[in-house]
């Protein structure tokens, strides 16, 4: 779909290729993979009571420990965003269980998920 060139804080530029709406790659400058967001497309019915509404669902993320609290993840959640022009995103709350899907919040998961929905980035 889309590459953009990211420049994080103090990390230098990062290529965050969306390349559709169930996956964000994630690109250091010399183009080792850093890192990978994957998403499931899911509808929900609209309270317009029309088409059902279409968001993306976070299933995995993961980003290498070096290029955490760059800015780099609240970009991907937007870029995959604009790129898909659906609903919003959606992710598992941090409650210990694995899904069927696989989603579950390890690790920094629970407060990268709890500040994204704080800026509005992630709806619920």
């Amino acid at each position: 779909m889309c590459k953009h060139i990211f420049a994080t804080k103090s990390k230098g530029p990062v290529t965050i290729d969306v390349l559709s709406e169930n996956q964000v790659d994630i690109y250091d400058a010399s183009g080792a993979s850093i890192g990978q967001f994957s998403f499931k497309l899911v509808r929900e019915p609209s309270s317009r009571g029309d088409d059902d509404d279409e968001y993306l669902y976070l299933t995995h993320m993961n980003i290498v420990s070096d290029y955490k609290r760059q800015g780099i993840g609240e970009e991907c959640l937007r870029k995959a965003q604009f790129e898909h022009g659906g609903n919003g995103i959606l992710a598992a709350d941090d409650d210990g269980t694995t899904r069927e899907n696989g989603s579950h919040l390890v690790e920094d998961g629970p407060g990268f998920i709890a500040a994204m929905r704080k800026k509005g980035v992630i709806l619920r």
